[in-house]
């Protein structure tokens, strides 16, 4: 579900995968300058407040674009909103709403997901 669709409606469990400069906020409006950043930020923040009890974000160390492992940046609304005591951090640099129980829900899906993947192909 995008963000736009996600206008209005909650939810027992979010997961906002991506959380990372370039994809929140996009590139384009990064490019487009303030105007399109604050759009994003707005668009964030409708993800965070659709979760009513578990929210989870995750953001890449690394990530494979066009062909090659690049490293990747924390959203900068992450740093906006951290020093509030919203999130904290959890092992291999994910972040998670603060007495977040649904991280260990979201490990047992990435293990399922990747069981089922043909072997030999890449989880990027």
């Amino acid at each position: 579900m995008t963000l736009h669709s996600a206008k209005g409606l909650e939810f027992h469990r979010v997961f906002l995968l991506g959380v990372e400069e370039d994809i929140l906020p996009h590139r384009k409006s990064v490019a487009e300058g303030d105007r399109a950043i604050d759009e994003e930020r707005r668009l964030f923040y409708v993800g965070i407040t659709r979760a009513q009890q578990h929210l989870v974000l995750t953001q890449a160390s690394f990530r494979t674009l066009y062909g090659q492992l690049r490293p990747r940046q924390p959203s900068r609304f992450l740093k906006e909103v951290e020093p509030h005591g919203l999130f904290v951090h959890e092992e291999g640099g994910s972040s998670g709403a603060v007495g977040d129980d649904a991280t260990q829900d979201y490990v047992e899906l990435y293990k399922r997901i990747t069981k089922q993947r043909p072997s030999g192909s890449d989880p990027s």
